[in-house]
């Protein structure tokens, strides 16, 4: 009679893949989190740039209208747009994503107002969000309609 081999992993085998697996996710996730985080700020500030830009075109294209305006909120974490539905928050992409600050102020309600030759009132200035990594997005704009935004990533 003839004994053949049965072949696997053994529990030893198996053991020293999941500790190293283990290893390796124990790495991953907070990198992992980190990413989520700093994405979600990253489209909160890209969709208020491009609401200021949409801002910016409608008013053009309406010379009717005196401005359109986006009225902010910091106590809040809120904005609106003249002319859309609704209220936006910058929390809406992530948990920890907050509206920080109003040029230098931290607190109140503030107004950007596009006028109809493409130019904004006031005339320069910034928004700045934050996350709960203390990661920000300063959201500038200044006298010729140009807008932008700095990250500054943690």
């Amino acid at each position: 009679m003839m004994m053949t081999r049965v072949r696997g992993f053994s529990l030893l085998e198996l053991l020293i893949v999941m500790a190293i697996m283990a290893v390796a996710a124990g790495v991953a996730v907070p990198t992992w989190n980190r990413y989520v985080d700093n994405a979600a700020l990253r489209a909160a500030a890209r969709e208020i740039e491009s609401d200021l830009k949409l801002l910016k075109q409608r008013a053009r294209s309406d010379s009717s209208a005196a401005a359109y305006t986006m009225s902010i909120n910091l106590a809040t974490n809120q904005y609106t747009l003249t002319g859309s539905p609704g209220v936006k928050s910058p929390a809406d992409f992530g948990e920890g994503v907050k509206l920080a600050k109003f040029g230098s102020q931290t607190n109140g309600a503030y107004a950007i107002k596009s006028l109809a030759r493409g130019t904004y009132d006031p005339i320069t200035g910034s928004i700045t969000l934050e996350n709960s990594r203390k990661s920000s997005a300063e959201i500038k704009f200044n006298v010729t309609g140009r807008t932008y935004v700095v990250f500054k990533l943690k």
